[in-house]
């Protein structure tokens, strides 16, 4: 019930943000973008792809870097507390949500 619930939630927001962009997409529809009037337009779009092409690279870039480096072990790890000193095993199974 609680997942059906939060399932229905975002399904809801995601109607929300589509009829938005559609809304949105309606109102802009008779804007032009003329390369020699609105040179400084064409300029923001640009480097804004550029910017989120770079910012993605970097961010994948200190991903694989943290994974081949081992930053990434101890995280996976659920047998080690905090201080790296191994927890006493479990006899039972942890409880459940």
């Amino acid at each position: 019930m609680k997942v059906a619930l939060i399932l229905a939630a975002l399904l809801a927001f995601l109607g929300m943000t589509l009829g938005w962009a559609v809304w949105a997409w309606e109102q802009t529809a008779g804007t032009e973008m003329s390369l020699h009037g609105c040179l400084h337009g064409w300029t923001a779009i640009t480097l804004g792809i550029v910017f989120t092409i770079l910012v993605g690279c970097g961010l994948m870039g200190l991903m694989f870097y943290s994974s081949r480096a081992g930053f990434d072990d101890e995280a996976g790890d659920s047998t080690t507390n905090v201080g790296g000193k191994k927890l006493p095993a479990r006899s039972t199974p942890a409880p459940g949500p």
